[in-house]
């Protein structure tokens, strides 16, 4: 944690700038993709003889299809996207790697 700091102090003034400014950013988006959720979602007793509140959706469309889209683009946002981010890196790290490695081959090093 003090490795942190200690580094983030070394750094520039500009490029600390920069980085305040992408926290702020990544926490604005996050409040704005909160707020559909707020509209969305809201809390309501079950239909049991005992107490029981459960967060529904009933009443916030007024298509089936709109439900429907939510659902999907729901799914593709946080599952397919990041998936598909996470093997892009993971695909880009291993070129990475498997170039480095024939850098240090031994017949390379007179080359």
């Amino acid at each position: 944690m003090q490795a942190r700091h200690v580094k983030l102090a070394v750094l520039n003034s500009d490029r600390r700038i920069i980085i305040v400014g992408e926290v702020c950013t990544c926490c604005c988006d996050t409040y704005v993709c909160l707020l559909r959720q707020v509209y969305i979602f809201r809390v309501v007793r079950g239909p049991f003889v005992e107490e029981f509140y459960q967060c529904v959706t009933f009443g916030a469309y007024t298509e089936q299809w709109q439900e429907q889209l939510y659902s999907c683009l729901s799914v593709l946002l946080m599952y397919v996207a990041p998936l598909i981010t996470m093997l892009t890196a993971y695909m880009l790290i291993f070129v990475t790697i498997a170039r480095k490695s024939r850098d240090f081959r031994p017949g390379n090093c007179c080359r």
